[in-house]
């Protein structure tokens, strides 16, 4: 196991968070529209920094600091506005100017923006830039009247929408790269010593099942992911030489899933259905364990305070209800239920690096 965290026994306690006197008396004097003004605010810091990804700033300036002039030239731009720009970025830590010559450096907020950046977050902002993102948001009054994506009704999931641009559908694929690549470091960290065969469910390319395998080479791997993905699959398994120890499956797993895995992985695979479809794809891959005594189930989710406390899983909630029919983080407690209803007891939560937490459950006694 990793030295991270981990709750263990009947009772799994949430992470607590203490407020120190001293901050509590601040957040009391700050004025209540200044909260306000700080969120709408948020949206031009926003499209600042979508401009910073666009115009590729950090890979200009990752090859040495640069005048105004000269980096407005390479990011084909006119200067004045350009400064307005970096001057808003300056505070956020994602470049400085020096005072000496007014050159502008890449910073360390800035550098997770360069294309090569180990974990970049590049393909983060370009997809929070894609049309179907910000109509979800701008339309989610609408969402929340009736309980459904309003996009929905327009354009059917966002999947079917990103199936029919296929330069959408890049970038997007290149987040869930970046995303799955950060996630699956973090899992390998986990100690895998008495697992033989990991069963990847709706893995995707198998960007975190090439993680395991290359991390834990006694181990050997399942995919099953669509028809349409194999083939994509089977080419990046092929770059990072682990095709040998992989079978891809084409499959759906409201169907069935491959027996015969001691560890079976859902990761960012329950957060997309409501607990009905949750609840199948669960049933199933209890029905699959059968075949294998000992085997484990990893869920890979964001867990939600059962507090009102602040959690970063909390904007990953509103976009999953703008986006996907029923889609939802859930809080320990839900997934706990959510769980036991389909077989399964928690016996492990383990938040990751990565920012979701790893829900670790064993099939329940019989």
């Amino acid at each position: 196991m990793t030295d991270t965290a981990t709750t263990t026994g009947p009772e799994l306690p949430q992470r607590t968070r203490t407020v120190p006197s001293q901050i509590a008396s601040a957040v009391l004097r700050i004025d209540p529209a200044d909260v306000v003004q700080k969120i709408l605010d948020g949206e031009m810091l926003l499209a600042a920094l979508e401009v910073f990804t666009d115009l590729e700033i950090a890979d200009h300036l990752a090859q040495g600091p640069l005048p105004l002039s000269e980096l407005a030239e390479r990011c084909q731009a006119e200067a004045a506005a350009l400064e307005r720009i970096l001057r808003t970025l300056i505070p956020e830590g994602f470049i400085r100017r020096a005072s000496t010559d007014g050159r502008y450096h890449l910073a360390a907020v800035g550098q997770t923006l360069r294309k090569d950046a180990p974990r970049s977050m590049r393909p983060a902002v370009l997809t929070r830039g894609i049309p179907l993102w910000r109509e979800a948001a701008r339309t989610l009054t609408a969402t929340v009247r009736t309980g459904r994506p309003a996009i929905t009704t327009k354009h059917g999931t966002p999947y079917a929408y990103l199936a029919e641009r296929p330069e959408r559908q890049q970038v997007f694929q290149e987040f869930m790269t970046a995303r799955s690549t950060a996630m699956g470091e973090a899992l390998a960290e986990e100690d895998l010593s008495e697992v033989r065969q990991v069963v990847d469910v709706g893995g995707g390319r198998g960007t975190i099942l090439a993680a395991l395998l290359e991390q834990h080479p006694h181990c050997t791997g399942v995919l099953l992911e669509r028809e349409t993905v194999t083939e994509q699959a089977r080419a990046f398994l092929t770059e990072r030489d682990v095709s040998d120890r992989c079978e891809i499956v084409a499959g759906d797993f409201f169907t069935g899933v491959p027996d015969g895995g001691d560890l079976y992985l859902l990761a960012s695979i329950l957060h997309n259905w409501p607990d009905e479809q949750a609840h199948a794809i669960l049933v199933n891959v209890r029905a699959a364990m059968k075949a294998t005594s000992g085997s484990h189930l990893w869920c890979v989710d964001w867990l939600l305070p059962d507090s009102d406390m602040a959690d970063p899983g909390l904007a990953a909630d509103i976009k999953m209800l703008s986006l996907f029919p029923g889609g939802r983080e859930r809080t320990l407690s839900a997934y706990t239920e959510l769980l036991n209803g389909a077989g399964f007891t928690i016996s492990a939560t383990v938040p990751l690096s990565a920012g979701p937490s790893l829900v670790m459950a064993e099939p329940a006694q019989q």
